[in-house]
Parts: C-alpha cells; structure tokens; sequence
C-alpha cells in the first residue's frame, strides 16, 4: 500500500511539475505554428531574423507567462485509476496491474519535464529588447527503477540454469536537472535582399530576405542529480553457480567492497549543487535566424539559445553504501551525505532550440502556418515536435486559433486554442492546450502602434 501512495504522489507531482517548450499565447493557440516563422514580438522567441519584417513597428509586450504541463507515461485517466480514486479500483495492484502500469512506460524511461517563463518585450522597427525569468525541470528516471520499486525485487525472471546474465540492470541514464535563471537579451533583424548582389541572387526564389541575431547576458542556479556509474549492474554466477550481483568488471558487491577502506563509500547517488543561493552562473547565450518570403508564403529557421553558464562555486553530495566491516552484509546505507567542495568552475549548457517554419496567408482573414522544433536540455535529453494550426480574424478585434502539437517525446497529439481581444493598440491573448498527458496556459498583454 505504501507503493501505491509514493506512485500516486509521484505521478501527481511530475503533472503539476512538468512541461515543454514555451511560447507567446496567439503562437501556441495556433499549436506552436508558425514558429520560425512568427513576425513581431514573437521573432524574440522563435527567430529574431524576422523582427525586421513590419516596418516602423512600435510594441510593448507588458507580460508574458507560459506554463507546460506533461509526463511521458501516465495521464491523468490513469492516475485516477491506478491511484484507486475512481469507483471500482483501488491502489493495490496484482502482478496484472503492475504489468499495465509498466507498460505504460517506454522503454527509453519515465521523463518528466517543466517550462516555465515570463518575459516582457519591447520591440522598435528591427531592434528587440527583453528580459526574462525561466525555470526549466527536467528529467529521466529508468525505467529499472520502477520495476524494483513495484516488484520489489530485481526485475530478473527464470535464469533458466545458464550462465549468462538475464538482463542488465542500467540506471546511469536517470537524471534529475533543475535550472533557473534570468537574463537580458537584445536583438535585432537585417534585410539582406536590400543588398543588390544578395538580392539577384535569391530573386529567382524570394521577395525578401532577413538574417536576425540576438544576444542574452543570463545568470542563473543550477542543481542536478544523478546516479552513478556504478548503478549499472547485473545478477551473474560464483564459482559455485549461485546467482550474485555482479559488475561490468565481472566484481562482486564483496569484491567492491574490499577495495575499499574502512568507512569509506561506496557512491551510488550524486547530487551537484551551488554552495547557496549568493553563488550562482553567469554566461551568455545567442540566437541566429533566417527569414525569407515570397508572395503570401514566409518560412524561417532558427537556432535559439546557444550558451552556457560557469558556476564557480559549489558541492558535490553524495549517498551511497559505506564499508562497516561490523554488520552481516560487510557495509550500510549511508545516513548521511559525504559532501565535497567543487575544485574547478562547471559549466552548464542552456536549453537549446533549432526550429523551422512556415506560414501561408490565405486570406486577409486567415493564416495557415506549420512548424517543427528540437529542444535540447542537457546531455542526454532532447524534445522533439511538430505543429500545425491556424488563424481565423474576419473582425480583426477577435482572433480565433486552433491547432494541434506532436509531441515525440511525450508520444502523444496535443490539441490547442487560443483567441485575442484586439481593441486598438491594446491587445490581449490567450490560449489553452489539452491532451490526456498535459495540460498548458498562456497569456499576454501587449500594446502596438
């Protein structure tokens, strides 16, 4: 029963903690689309090439706030059904349930991801300014883990009298990563096509063309948290063809043991932090663009937030298994963590983005647009997704959006809708989206001559 409670508190934590790429409310009402291809104070996000596409633009973005909400693996049916809050199922599960709920889980692991931002722009002609608070949580848990934890015990079936491992048991790719940080970006778009040797050059394809660039002076706090190397074990043979835990080394727990000396750990969690909050990163970032159109068709592509920040002071915690020559096993589980003094600076890489998009205006009163990204955060984990969507404005004061994400590392099809209030220079957005794995708001207001 105790399970049951930790996974429902789990799954109910990384629903409310989690996320994906953010974006200005009008653009993600239109399910992201059309991402590089967005003009105005979105270019500030998705491409700064195009911030140089409506002429003697004045627009100040008093607010945005984005928020993301998914996991990869469970939704909220089966939350409420596994976590026995709906009538007829309870929380304790038989080799039946725990099979399902396994499942539900790919083979890559259990991500859970958030993205939250705000930022307010102000954008005159082809210059962007902008300054901004983003919270990314990000992570990967094996999905080894959640067999031991469900099963509890190794998740090894009939060694069937063989002497080769059943199964590797690999936790070293789980990661937990948490990065805040605010920063203070200019940017500004370059009409390439009012050059004449450019401008012969690509006539035969576009009307026009920008090149865009922005830069982002960021500082931020930073923590992760990791297992080890030695988290990767499997259950092999003595010389006596009793099953035992061994290593990629062939060694034994026994055997890893006695290398050590008396006290000493044996590591198996680490945690790298910065000592308090008065230490944090400094760094910067750059964002590169293209923008091209010809005749109601515009495409763009962009690379978003390429950098990093150096922390210069922190710890190193660690838990693991200590050598105690005094009980039964030869160790025990630490109580306590064995912390170190980080020795060299550490640098950590921002949240990247590569995009690429393209919009059509097929009337006066409606834009089509599509758009594909490639987040990277962190070493081992990339989001990849598609969008399509649309925007229907007969009134001009009442934009209506919809559209539709998909999402490859969530593998599910996300739904979005959005409308605007435009009463004259004053314009406000809003937007929701919606699939049984996530759910996402966005707001924000802005005015425009």
């Amino acid at each position: 029963m105790k399970r049951a409670y930790l996974l429902l508190g789990l799954l109910l934590l990384t629903m409310i903690f989690s996320g994906t790429v953010n974006a200005s409310a009008d653009i993600k009402g239109m399910g992201n689309a059309p991402g590089a291809a967005a003009i105005g104070d979105n270019a500030i996000e998705w491409n700064p090439a195009a911030l140089n596409v409506e002429k003697g633009i004045f627009k100040l973005d008093l607010a945005l706030l984005d928020t993301t909400l998914w996991t990869n693996s469970f939704s909220i049916i089966d939350i409420l059904n596994y976590g026995g809050l709906v009538e007829g199922s309870d929380a304790n599960w038989d080799e039946e349930e725990i099979e399902e709920i396994l499942n539900l889980i790919p083979k890559t692991g259990f991500s859970i991801n958030m993205d939250h931002t705000t930022r307010p722009k102000l954008i005159i002609g082809p210059v962007g300014f902008s300054t901004g608070i983003n919270v990314h949580a990000r992570g990967r848990l094996d999905k080894d883990l959640f067999e031991l934890f469900l099963k509890g015990n190794t998740p090894y079936v009939d060694l069937k009298g063989t002497n080769e491992p059943e199964k590797i048991l690999d936790l070293t790719d789980t990661e937990l990563d948490f990065l805040a940080t605010a920063d203070i970006g200019l940017a500004f778009g370059i009409p390439l096509h009012k050059f004449k040797f450019i401008k012969d050059k690509i006539s035969k394809y576009f009307d026009t063309l920008y090149f865009g660039t922005g830069y982002h002076y960021v500082t931020g706090f930073h923590a992760n948290i990791t297992l080890t190397d030695e988290t990767k074990f499997y259950l092999g043979y003595d010389d006596e063809g009793i099953p035992t835990i061994r290593f990629e080394d062939n060694k034994t727990f026994k055997e890893k043991l006695d290398e050590l000396e008396e006290g000493a750990l044996y590591p198996l969690i680490e945690a790298i932090y910065p000592t308090d909050f008065s230490h944090i990163g400094t760094g910067s970032a750059l964002d590169f663009g293209l923008f091209a159109q010809r005749d109601k068709l515009s495409f763009g592509v962009s690379l978003m937030n390429l950098g990093s920040i150096t922390i210069k002071d922190g710890e190193i915690m660690q838990y693991g298994l200590i050598k105690d020559s005094g009980t039964e096993e030869g160790f025990r589980f630490s109580e306590e963590p064995v912390i170190t003094k980080l020795t060299e600076p550490r640098k950590v890489m921002l949240p990247s983005k590569f995009n690429l998009g393209v919009s059509y205006k097929f009337r006066r009163w409606l834009l089509l647009g599509a758009q594909f990204s490639s987040t990277k955060a962190g070493e081992n984990l990339r989001y990849n997704e598609i969008g399509a969507g649309l925007e229907f404005n007969p009134l001009r004061i009442l934009p209506l959006r919809l559209g539709i994400i998909r999402s490859f590392a969530k593998n599910s099809t996300t739904y979005t809708g959005g409308l605007g209030i435009h009463l004259g220079p004053l314009k406000t957005d809003l937007a929701a989206t919606f699939d049984y794995k996530s759910i996402s708001m966005g707001v924000n207001t802005s005015i425009e001559f």
